[in-house]
């Protein structure tokens, strides 16, 4: 038994780093922590998330659709960046009543406006039934509707309070995982490893790693089933990784919360979240982008945007950020350079109009 233990203990090292890394989705962020605390904001790709079961990542998505009381403005692509978030012409107009609205999982199928991919399948859900419900809807009380939902999706007192819920259930799993961790890559290796070891510890080990990892995946089944009652679920397959893989049941708690914040804004969620440096980052993009949108598009476009701006300056009243704050511009870096784009805040010397990567319009310093 020993010797088969020092094969699988590599392996089973290795399988739980490869878990550890985790996809970011092209029109998705990830604010991500390694021992629940000090997050940081992941952008799309690959990323290691923390390697410790206190580790805590959530994901969260920019509502793709733009809602008017007249109608929803669909994204032409599947995922937009920089200056396309406010441009007119990568959004395909669709009034209520003529769309054909359906939820397929995470898709969100609008019949001839095309098809978006949300976070998850309740998400998804959500969305297509707001959409059939502005349908019915005058446009008056389709005002009144869409303030509702984006205030909902901009609160972030919503947003502590439903992110301490999901850990308030996850951590006797966060508990569970650090024994499991314990045992099997601290205690089980040095019985395993030390010179002319005996069988008996790392029997003992052995079954003690089996009770714990037997217990955690009972009670993070029924974690995930209580919250899935207040409408934080789980992303799809998560519960039964941690049934079917060891390694995945060690950071249970992480895996099992990434989309506890999938009905939030990312600017909500980091307003919670982040330091206040890295959420004003977030406030002026956000704001840019809707004062450039403004400036464009006709009045069902302005009525959406105007809609958004509203929520994200009540929310950064919450946030005790003032407008003049979250428009101001970041900390010059280059002396000699005259202006900076608001979406990766790269600086430039020359006099140029647009960012060459973001294609967003460069701003002044003053």
């Amino acid at each position: 038994m020993v010797e088969a233990l020092r094969e699988l203990l590599p392996i089973f090292a290795a399988a739980y780093l490869l878990d550890c890394v985790m996809r970011v989705g092209p029109s998705e962020v990830l604010f991500s922590s390694a021992g629940g605390r000090r997050f940081r904001l992941c952008g799309p790709g690959f990323h290691l998330g923390g390697a410790l079961p206190a580790a805590r990542a959530y994901s969260a998505q920019r509502l793709p659709l733009l809602l008017a009381p007249q109608g929803a403005f669909v994204p032409q692509f599947p995922a937009l960046f920089g200056a396309q978030l406010s441009s007119a012409e990568c959004y395909r107009f669709a009034p209520y009543e003529e769309m054909e609205v359906a939820a397929d999982e995470e898709r969100l199928v609008l019949g001839d406006a095309g098809t978006l991919t949300l976070l998850c399948r309740q998400e998804s859900a959500r969305v297509a039934e707001l959409l059939r419900k502005l349908a019915r809807s005058s446009p008056p009380a389709r005002g009144r509707e869409i303030e509702g939902f984006l205030a909902a999706r901009f609160d972030r007192e919503l947003v502590a309070s439903t992110a301490e819920q999901a850990n308030a259930a996850y951590r006797p799993l966060e508990r569970l995982g650090t024994t499991l961790f314990a045992l099997l890559f601290v205690a089980l290796p040095v019985a395993v490893y030390v010179p002319e070891p005996s069988p008996a510890p790392a029997a003992v080990l052995l079954a003690a790693a089996a009770l714990n990892y037997t217990t955690l995946a009972v009670l993070a089944a029924r974690a995930a089933r209580r919250l899935r009652g207040h409408g934080i679920v789980a992303p799809r397959g998560a519960v039964a990784a941690i049934c079917m893989f060891p390694p995945a049941a060690v950071h249970a708690a992480e895996g099992l919360g990434r989309h506890a914040l999938a009905a939030f804004e990312p600017v909500a969620a980091a307003a919670q979240l982040l330091p206040r440096e890295e959420v004003l980052r977030l406030a002026r993009f956000e704001l840019h982008a809707a004062d450039h949108a403004a400036e464009s598009g006709d009045a069902a476009w302005r009525a959406a945007w105007a809609l958004r701006r509203h929520e994200l300056l009540r929310l950064f009243g919450h946030a005790g950020i003032g407008i003049d704050e979250a428009s101001a511009p970041p900390l010059r870096r280059d002396a000699a350079a005259h202006g900076y784009c608001v979406v990766c805040e790269a600086e430039f010397v020359q006099p140029l109009e647009r960012c060459p990567e973001c294609e967003a319009p460069l701003l002044r310093y003053t």
